[in-house]
Order: structure tokens, then C-alpha cells, then sequence
């Protein structure tokens, strides 16, 4: 209905001024979203939506905190594999990004993302269920 379209533009409208105005609180956001994520899909909006903006506009401030958390749980390591942007990430964020989904899991083998040429740390649908099953804390 168009009263949902607007409650979810509202919702998208908040989260974007988060990730525009307060970037360690985006992280934190993105992390516990990322954490009740049910599929790939949801993934892959995460990384392609907030995650993305939160990199292009505030790479080298949060950089540090998601290369954490990608050395301490694999689904944040898929998460930012599920990034595309590079041509608006600053190029050493990009480098990092690459460094910290290389042990894997990712998402896809995509030239556009960091995981490009991955292909055997693709996850298949089974491995992405016990993924996403696991809780991170």
C-alpha cells in the first residue's frame, strides 16, 4: 500500500542519515543487522544499501572496525564481499576491503566486488544457511 511505501522510505530515509551523519553508530547498526539476516538476499541488500554508502562516504573512518569484526566471524567476511563500488571507494579502503574477505566466505566471484575471482570461496545455499544461522555474539 502506499502508507507501507512511505513507513519504508521513512525507515530507508533514517538509516541513510545515519550512515551519513554518525558512521561509528552505522557500524554498529550494519553489524546487528547483518546478525538477524535470514538469506542472501538480505545480505546482499545490506552490502549493496547502507554498507556501500557507509564505505563510499566514510571508508577510511570505519575501515578498522569492519576488518575486526571480518577476522572474528565469517558473516561480516560475506558481507563485505557482497560490496560493490569500487570506483567510489577510496582505493586504499578498496585494498583493504579485498585483504579482509580473502580468507572467505564470500558471496559471489563478481569482478565488481572485493571477492572478485573467489570462485572457491563461493558459498552454496546450504553454506549460506549455516552461515546465517550462527549468531556472531
Amino acid at each position: 500500500t502506499h502508507e507501507e511505501k512511505g513507513d519504508r522510505m521513512r525507515a530507508y530515509d533514517c538509516v541513510d542519515e545515519m550512515v551519513q551523519t554518525a558512521p561509528d553508530v552505522a557500524v554498529t547498526f550494519i553489524l546487528a543487522a547483518l546478525d538477524e539476516c535470514k538469506t542472501g538476499e538480505h545480505v546482499a541488500l545490506l552490502g549493496a544499501g547502507a554498507l556501500e554508502t557507509l564505505l563510499k562516504t566514510h571508508g577510511p573512518k570505519v575501515i578498522g572496525q569492519l576488518e575486526k569484526a571480518a577476522r572474528q566471524h565469517a558473516k561480516v567476511r560475506y558481507l563485505l564481499s557482497a560490496t560493490w563500488g569500487q570506483a567510489y571507494i577510496v582505493p586504499k579502503v578498496w585494498e583493504h576491503l579485498v585483504a579482509a574477505v580473502a580468507p572467505g566466505p564470500v558471496m559471489d566471484a563478481d569482478p565488481r566486488t572485493p571477492a572478485a575471482g573467489m570462485v572457491d570461496k563461493i558459498l552454496d545455499a546450504n553454506g549460506v544457511a549455516a552461515l546465517l544461522a550462527e549468531p556472531m555474539h
